[in-house]
């Protein structure tokens, strides 16, 4: 496994701040929340997690790029999407705690900054605005992701 880049707060909230996550905070919320953040790297083909794995951590792309790809019923991997430096994925695990609907992999040399709901619990007792305002970004992610899959299925009829 690669070692894992040394960073601070300071760092972290400034990978992250020209994120869609990072633009919703100002510099003081966005420093504040990126105290619960933690990154990490991986190498190209590396997975970040399996279909089905219980893992739950909200992961923002720093660096590189993330290909998520589901698995059909005849053993065939389809990619869903890639996801590229200022984007974000694992919010349906993060929020219902429930196994990964898709794998993760890394397509090029990536770093993703990572929450885990526990930090994000923490977070919305110490300041609940920050929180507030991760959970709505997430509640907005989730609906736009669900109108879009939508529209494709009426298109698909």
């Amino acid at each position: 496994m690669p070692q894992q880049p040394k960073a601070n707060a300071k760092d972290i909230a400034a990978r992250i701040a020209g994120t869609r996550l990072g633009k919703c905070f100002n510099d003081n919320e966005r420093l504040f929340l990126s105290e619960f953040m933690r990154l990490r790297e991986f190498e190209p083909g590396e997975n970040i997690f399996e279909e089905g794995e219980h893992s739950d951590h909200l992961a923002v792309v720093t660096v590189g790029e993330v290909e998520i790809t589901k698995e059909s019923d005849d053993a065939m991997e389809t990619r869903v999407i890639t996801f590229r430096a200022g984007g974000h994925f694992g919010d349906m695990s993060f929020i219902d705690g429930e196994p990964r609907s898709a794998a993760a992999r890394a397509k090029t040399p990536a770093t993703l900054a990572l929450l885990a709901p526990d930090d994000l619990e923490r977070i919305l007792a110490i300041r609940p605005e920050v929180g507030i305002k991760v959970l709505m970004f997430l509640t907005r992610t989730i609906s736009n992701r669900l109108r879009m899959t939508t529209n494709r299925l009426v298109d698909a009829g």
